[in-house]
Protein backbone atom coordinates (compact mmCIF):
# COMPACT_ATOMS: atom_id res chain seq x y z
CA UNK A 1 0.00 0.00 0.00
CA UNK A 2 1.27 3.69 -1.10
CA UNK A 3 1.76 5.99 2.26
CA UNK A 4 0.62 9.22 1.90
CA UNK A 5 1.21 12.41 4.07
CA UNK A 6 -2.36 13.86 5.62
CA UNK A 7 -2.66 16.76 8.17
CA UNK A 8 -4.33 14.54 10.66
CA UNK A 9 -4.78 17.01 13.16
CA UNK A 10 -5.21 20.52 13.22
CA UNK A 11 -7.48 23.78 11.60
CA UNK A 12 -5.99 26.50 9.93
CA UNK A 13 -7.15 29.69 11.35
CA UNK A 14 -5.72 32.74 9.42
CA UNK A 15 -3.29 34.79 10.84
CA UNK A 16 -2.48 32.30 13.38
CA UNK A 17 0.27 29.99 14.07
CA UNK A 18 -0.98 26.85 15.70
CA UNK A 19 0.76 23.40 15.46
CA UNK A 20 -0.75 20.68 13.14
CA UNK A 21 0.01 16.88 13.18
CA UNK A 22 1.00 15.12 9.89
CA UNK A 23 0.73 11.48 10.15
CA UNK A 24 1.09 8.79 7.19
CA UNK A 25 -1.86 7.26 5.58
CA UNK A 26 -2.30 4.18 3.64
CA UNK A 27 -5.45 4.56 1.87
CA UNK A 28 -7.59 2.19 0.86
CA UNK A 29 -10.53 2.11 -2.09
CA UNK A 30 -10.68 2.11 -6.12
CA UNK A 31 -7.62 3.75 -7.83
CA UNK A 32 -8.78 7.34 -9.90
CA UNK A 33 -5.75 8.68 -11.96
CA UNK A 34 -4.82 12.36 -10.92
CA UNK A 35 -3.26 15.12 -12.81
CA UNK A 36 -2.12 18.16 -11.75
CA UNK A 37 -0.65 20.27 -14.82
CA UNK A 38 2.60 19.53 -13.00
CA UNK A 39 4.46 18.44 -16.02
CA UNK A 40 3.91 21.79 -17.73
CA UNK A 41 4.80 24.00 -14.90
CA UNK A 42 7.86 21.57 -14.56
CA UNK A 43 8.63 22.65 -17.97
CA UNK A 44 8.26 26.37 -17.62
CA UNK A 45 10.26 26.22 -14.31
CA UNK A 46 13.42 24.41 -15.95
CA UNK A 47 12.68 24.07 -19.51
CA UNK A 48 12.59 20.35 -19.35
CA UNK A 49 9.43 17.62 -19.03
CA UNK A 50 9.72 14.90 -18.54
CA UNK A 51 6.71 12.84 -19.81
CA UNK A 52 2.97 13.22 -18.08
CA UNK A 53 2.14 13.89 -14.35
CA UNK A 54 -0.41 11.32 -14.68
CA UNK A 55 -0.66 8.60 -12.02
CA UNK A 56 -2.91 6.04 -10.66
CA UNK A 57 -3.39 6.10 -6.95
CA UNK A 58 -6.07 5.06 -4.19
CA UNK A 59 -8.70 7.71 -3.67
CA UNK A 60 -6.98 10.36 -1.31
CA UNK A 61 -6.63 14.11 -0.20
CA UNK A 62 -5.76 16.58 -3.54
CA UNK A 63 -2.98 17.75 -1.69
CA UNK A 64 -1.41 14.33 -0.87
CA UNK A 65 -1.78 12.86 -4.10
CA UNK A 66 -0.31 16.09 -4.90
CA UNK A 67 3.00 15.30 -3.17
CA UNK A 68 3.34 11.81 -4.12
CA UNK A 69 2.50 12.20 -7.88
CA UNK A 70 5.07 15.93 -7.48
CA UNK A 71 7.58 14.19 -5.88
CA UNK A 72 7.09 11.09 -8.23
CA UNK A 73 7.63 12.98 -11.22
CA UNK A 74 10.84 15.24 -10.18
CA UNK A 75 12.49 11.84 -9.13
CA UNK A 76 11.88 10.43 -12.60
CA UNK A 77 13.07 13.84 -14.05
CA UNK A 78 16.76 13.51 -12.70
CA UNK A 79 17.26 9.59 -12.55
CA UNK A 80 15.61 8.72 -16.19
CA UNK A 81 15.25 12.20 -18.14
CA UNK A 82 19.04 13.14 -16.50
CA UNK A 83 17.01 16.21 -15.65
CA UNK A 84 20.44 18.72 -14.33
CA UNK A 85 18.97 19.25 -10.83
CA UNK A 86 21.02 19.27 -7.50
CA UNK A 87 19.30 18.39 -4.51
CA UNK A 88 18.80 22.36 -3.53
CA UNK A 89 17.74 22.92 -7.38
CA UNK A 90 15.18 20.35 -6.91
CA UNK A 91 13.34 21.71 -3.46
CA UNK A 92 13.63 25.06 -5.32
CA UNK A 93 11.96 24.04 -8.56
CA UNK A 94 9.35 22.27 -6.41
CA UNK A 95 8.60 25.30 -3.88
CA UNK A 96 8.17 27.42 -6.46
CA UNK A 97 5.51 25.00 -8.10
CA UNK A 98 3.84 25.03 -4.69
CA UNK A 99 3.50 28.46 -4.73
CA UNK A 100 1.62 28.76 -7.82
CA UNK A 101 -0.75 25.63 -7.30
CA UNK A 102 -1.28 26.21 -3.20
CA UNK A 103 0.68 28.75 -1.66
CA UNK A 104 0.37 27.03 1.22
CA UNK A 105 3.00 26.39 3.93
CA UNK A 106 1.00 23.20 4.13
CA UNK A 107 3.45 21.46 1.17
CA UNK A 108 6.94 22.23 2.52
CA UNK A 109 6.09 19.70 6.34
CA UNK A 110 3.75 17.09 4.29
CA UNK A 111 7.06 16.65 1.66
CA UNK A 112 9.36 16.29 4.55
CA UNK A 113 6.96 13.62 6.25
CA UNK A 114 6.60 11.92 2.93
CA UNK A 115 10.55 11.86 2.56
CA UNK A 116 11.12 10.88 5.58
CA UNK A 117 8.62 8.51 5.88
CA UNK A 118 7.36 9.45 9.46
CA UNK A 119 4.98 11.75 11.22
CA UNK A 120 5.57 15.41 11.55
CA UNK A 121 4.63 18.28 14.11
CA UNK A 122 4.74 21.24 12.35
CA UNK A 123 3.99 24.98 13.00
CA UNK A 124 4.19 27.77 10.38
CA UNK A 125 7.73 29.45 10.48
CA UNK A 126 9.40 26.86 13.11
CA UNK A 127 11.44 24.26 12.12
CA UNK A 128 9.68 20.57 12.01
CA UNK A 129 9.78 18.21 14.49
CA UNK A 130 9.76 14.35 13.45
CA UNK A 131 7.89 12.30 15.62
CA UNK A 132 7.07 8.75 16.25
CA UNK A 133 3.57 8.02 15.85
CA UNK A 134 1.08 4.71 14.51
CA UNK A 135 0.37 4.98 10.67
CA UNK A 136 -2.94 4.43 9.79
CA UNK A 137 -5.23 3.57 7.02
CA UNK A 138 -8.28 5.06 5.93
CA UNK A 139 -10.68 5.58 3.07
CA UNK A 140 -10.97 9.18 1.25
CA UNK A 141 -15.13 9.56 1.30
CA UNK A 142 -15.65 13.63 0.28
CA UNK A 143 -14.25 16.53 -0.41
CA UNK A 144 -15.29 20.28 0.11
CA UNK A 145 -13.83 23.87 -0.54
CA UNK A 146 -11.98 25.47 2.16
CA UNK A 147 -14.08 28.84 2.10
CA UNK A 148 -11.84 31.87 3.75
CA UNK A 149 -14.97 33.30 5.31
CA UNK A 150 -14.82 32.34 9.14
CA UNK A 151 -17.80 32.10 11.44
CA UNK A 152 -16.84 32.30 14.55
CA UNK A 153 -13.45 32.12 16.14
CA UNK A 154 -12.22 33.63 19.38
CA UNK A 155 -8.97 33.02 22.07
CA UNK A 156 -10.01 30.32 24.04
CA UNK A 157 -11.14 28.79 20.42
CA UNK A 158 -7.31 29.66 19.10
CA UNK A 159 -5.94 27.55 21.93
CA UNK A 160 -7.96 24.93 21.83
CA UNK A 161 -7.18 24.34 17.97
CA UNK A 162 -3.48 24.59 19.30
CA UNK A 163 -4.03 22.13 21.88
CA UNK A 164 -5.29 19.55 20.04
CA UNK A 165 -2.94 17.84 17.38
CA UNK A 166 -0.42 17.69 20.46
CA UNK A 167 -2.89 16.02 22.45
CA UNK A 168 -3.96 13.66 19.88
CA UNK A 169 0.08 12.77 19.18
CA UNK A 170 0.93 12.43 23.25
CA UNK A 171 -1.65 10.42 24.20
CA UNK A 172 -2.74 8.57 20.80
CA UNK A 173 -6.25 8.54 21.78
CA UNK A 174 -7.93 9.25 18.43
CA UNK A 175 -11.58 10.43 19.89
CA UNK A 176 -10.03 13.77 20.65
CA UNK A 177 -9.99 13.92 16.62
CA UNK A 178 -13.80 13.86 17.00
CA UNK A 179 -12.98 17.71 19.09
CA UNK A 180 -10.78 18.89 16.02
CA UNK A 181 -14.13 18.24 13.93
CA UNK A 182 -16.10 20.37 16.51
CA UNK A 183 -13.21 22.76 15.92
CA UNK A 184 -14.15 22.70 12.26
CA UNK A 185 -17.74 23.17 12.76
CA UNK A 186 -17.20 26.35 14.67
CA UNK A 187 -14.30 28.33 12.97
CA UNK A 188 -16.25 27.33 9.72
CA UNK A 189 -20.00 26.31 10.18
CA UNK A 190 -19.16 22.87 8.76
CA UNK A 191 -21.53 20.16 9.76
CA UNK A 192 -19.63 17.58 12.12
CA UNK A 193 -19.22 13.71 10.94
CA UNK A 194 -22.09 11.85 11.98
CA UNK A 195 -19.69 8.94 12.72
CA UNK A 196 -16.97 8.40 15.17
CA UNK A 197 -14.41 7.12 12.52
CA UNK A 198 -15.14 9.59 9.50
CA UNK A 199 -13.07 12.87 10.73
CA UNK A 200 -12.10 16.04 8.61
CA UNK A 201 -8.63 16.89 7.69
CA UNK A 202 -7.18 19.89 6.32
CA UNK A 203 -6.31 19.22 2.66
CA UNK A 204 -4.60 22.58 1.48
CA UNK A 205 -7.32 24.72 -0.59
CA UNK A 206 -9.98 21.83 0.54
CA UNK A 207 -11.47 20.13 3.48
CA UNK A 208 -11.33 16.13 3.13
CA UNK A 209 -13.47 13.79 5.04
CA UNK A 210 -11.81 10.40 5.74
CA UNK A 211 -12.47 7.44 7.27
CA UNK A 212 -10.21 6.00 9.39
CA UNK A 213 -9.58 2.05 9.02
CA UNK A 214 -9.29 -0.94 11.60
CA UNK A 215 -8.31 1.73 14.11
CA UNK A 216 -6.60 1.04 16.96
CA UNK A 217 -6.06 3.15 19.79
CA UNK A 218 -2.64 2.89 20.63
CA UNK A 219 -1.65 4.26 24.72
CA UNK A 220 1.43 5.62 25.11
CA UNK A 221 3.11 8.26 27.99
CA UNK A 222 2.96 11.69 26.67
CA UNK A 223 5.81 12.82 24.92
CA UNK A 224 8.31 15.96 24.84
CA UNK A 225 8.19 18.38 21.95
CA UNK A 226 9.49 21.86 20.87
CA UNK A 227 5.82 22.91 19.94
CA UNK A 228 4.13 22.78 23.05
CA UNK A 229 4.25 26.16 24.63
CA UNK A 230 4.35 26.39 28.62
Amino acid sequence: MIEAPVVLAGVPIKEVRNPFLIALVSFVGDPVRYSFGFDKLFKEATGFRCGSDSLELPRMPEVSAYVLISEAYVRKAVEECQVPLSDEETNDVLSEIDEVLYGSPLLSPLRKAYRSRSAVLFREGEKEVYVDFPKLRARLIASYPLVEEISYVDDSLIHLAGYLPLEVYETRDFSVLKVNDHVWGMVYGLKVPPRQDWILIWDGNSVSLIELVDLQQEAGAPRDNALREG
